[in-house]
């Protein structure tokens, strides 16, 4: 019985569209809303499948396996929108389904009358807010690609900083500026990490109050006589969370290395990097020699990779497998090889639209321009389904929404030399 559910909930899953599909009138080209259910990537359920076989055929001694973990979940005997949670949080690694099982939150998630609002809540992509985030912005919605609920986003960004702390705890940080001024004397090292990580600490609470509100107005509201409208409110009220906590792991993430933190320069204009990063160029310039702020220098560092591997190296179980990465690997330079061969170029869009689509995203860098300058930036790249239609979907940390391309509009931009397409390689 078991298993049968499992397989069954599995293809439905899968078979599930794209719900909340739009395009929003708020100024092309990045006006593409993509909110979906069904959190479960084909890669995981093929592994899945395979610790399946695993756990019957072979006999794994004081090693908790996937059919005690449902077992102990009493899975084929939930209701569907349960068993979809359940299935949503196989994405992660035990010690992540572990956290959110034994969260003080999950009871409420858990009975939810509203599960599929929560789903959709936790979908979509949102932007960087500071003009150096694009790497953790970036991550951060191929997290929410994986996530059914904010509350799996929370358990990660605590475990980041529990990691954070248990590797260096801040306090035995050199008594040293956090950063380089020309004038003055910068924070002090401890406090500053000290500080930043009290202030997420504290909007990871907030965000998980707002969900006890909604909870219990859940309770006492007539659900089924929602209409259109009064649907999206609810999915915008539960998205509003994600977004929050999008921005606050973003502040975290100057701190991701705690020896070297980095300066945050926030981004003045939604859907306007360029505008912003020139603003901030000439306020830098006049800032850099008031006392203990950082120079121009400072503010333009990259956020660190260490939340790569802190967020994915240790909290996913099945993503990312390094055949994936070889197979792709220097993908734009082979499509360059190809030359005139048109039809072998669609072919390889057509591989890499299936990779990915499999893998429910992938993060790419390219080279973009500033003032005729290039700068390296990481974006989010999706294969979706519309219509019967295969597209590619772009989340460009810059703007606030996706950009749809189709294959002719994606083998232009990879095909293009100053563009340096590159899957990001984390294996």
């Amino acid at each position: 019985l078991l298993l049968a559910t499992f397989v069954a909930d599995v293809l439905i899953l899968l078979s599930l569209p794209t719900i909340l599909t739009t395009s929003l009138n708020v100024g092309p080209p990045h006006n593409f809303s993509h909110k979906s259910t069904g959190h479960l990537s084909l890669k995981t359920v093929q592994t899945l499948l395979a610790n399946f076989h695993n756990d019957l055929t072979q006999t794994k001694e004081n090693k908790k396996t996937l059919t005690d973990f449902l077992d102990a979940k009493d899975y084929p005997h939930l209701s569907y929108p349960q068993r979809r949670l359940i299935l949503s949080l196989l994405n992660f690694s035990p010690k992540v389904r572990e956290a959110v099982l034994k969260d003080d939150l999950f009871t409420s998630f858990f009975e939810s009358r509203c599960l599929v609002e929560w789903e959709l809540g936790c979908s979509d992509f949102d932007e960087q807010y500071f003009l150096n985030t694009c790497k953790t912005a970036a991550y951060n919605s191929l997290l929410v690609c994986h996530s059914s609920n904010v509350l799996v986003l929370l358990v990660l960004g605590e475990l980041v900083i529990e990691h954070m702390t248990r590797a260096l705890p801040p306090s035995q940080l050199p008594s040293s500026p956090a950063f380089h001024s020309f004038f003055g004397r910068a924070p002090n090292l401890p406090l500053y990490v000290s500080s930043i990580i009290e202030r997420a600490s504290t909007n990871y609470q907030i965000i998980r109050k707002k969900a006890r509100v909604i909870f219990e107005k859940e309770k006492t509201r007539d659900l089924k006589s929602l209409d259109g409208e009064e649907f999206l409110e609810e999915i915008e009220k539960r998205q509003q969370l994600t977004l929050d906590w999008n921005y606050t792991t973003q502040q975290l993430s100057a701190i991701f290395f705690l020896s070297y933190p980095i300066f945050l320069s926030r981004k003045l204009f939604t859907n306007d990097w360029e505008a912003s990063a020139k603003l901030h160029l000439i306020s830098s310039c006049l800032s850099s020699f008031l006392p203990g702020l950082p120079p121009l220098s400072v503010r333009t560092q990259p956020t660190r990779r260490n939340y790569v591997e802190m967020a994915f190296f240790l909290e996913f179980d099945v993503e990312f497998d390094s055949k994936f990465h070889h197979h792709l690997e220097d993908f734009s330079e082979k499509i360059v090889k190809c030359g005139e061969d048109e039809g072998r170029k669609l072919e390889m869009m057509k591989e890499l639209w299936r990779e990915v689509f499999v893998l429910r995203g992938v993060v790419f860098s390219w080279v973009d321009r500033l003032v005729g300058y290039p700068v390296g930036h990481l974006c989010l790249l999706l294969a979706i389904l519309q219509d019967g239609r295969e597209l590619f979907l772009i989340g460009d940390p810059e703007y606030t929404l996706y950009k749809p391309f189709s294959f002719i509009e994606m083998l232009r931009f990879v095909s293009e030399p100053q563009n340096q397409f590159d899957l990001f390689r984390v294996k």
